[in-house]
């Protein structure tokens, strides 16, 4: 069971552009973009509202949801793609490269603490 987004299709059924609907939800046309191509993880109830007055609808217009039959045959859900997968080599890349900054953070606390040599020389200015 899932939750389809239908905000690019009403608006699209509307004919209304990102600028459109930014102008009249005093949104970004950048949040806009980004509202229209993935449903919020999420939504407040001012966005809401304005998405719904500015489009003229219901919430119920700008959300489907899709039963278990039909989710089926949906794509599959974006945590089982090759690059969510590809993210457990990069967090064992990330607890490398970590260790190596902890490492490398403490030597040079190790250096700062070390008494301050000064050589003394020979020459003088004058």
């Amino acid at each position: 069971m899932t939750i389809k987004w239908r905000l690019s299709a009403l608006m699209a059924e509307r004919g209304c552009s990102n600028k459109e609907l930014a102008t009249a939800t005093d949104f970004h046309e950048v949040t806009i973009s980004k509202l229209r191509k993935e449903m919020p993880d999420r939504l407040e109830k001012v966005t809401l509202d304005k998405l719904c007055h500015a489009l003229n609808c219901q919430p119920g217009d700008l959300m489907q949801w899709v039963g278990s039959e039909e989710t089926k045959s949906a794509k599959p859900s974006p945590e089982k793609t090759p690059r969510q997968r590809g993210s457990i080599y990069q967090s064992k890349n990330t607890r490398a490269l970590r260790a190596k900054a902890t490492e490398t953070r403490s030597q040079v606390w190790e250096d700062l603490r070390k008494p301050l040599q000064i050589k003394a020389d020979d020459t003088s200015i004058t």
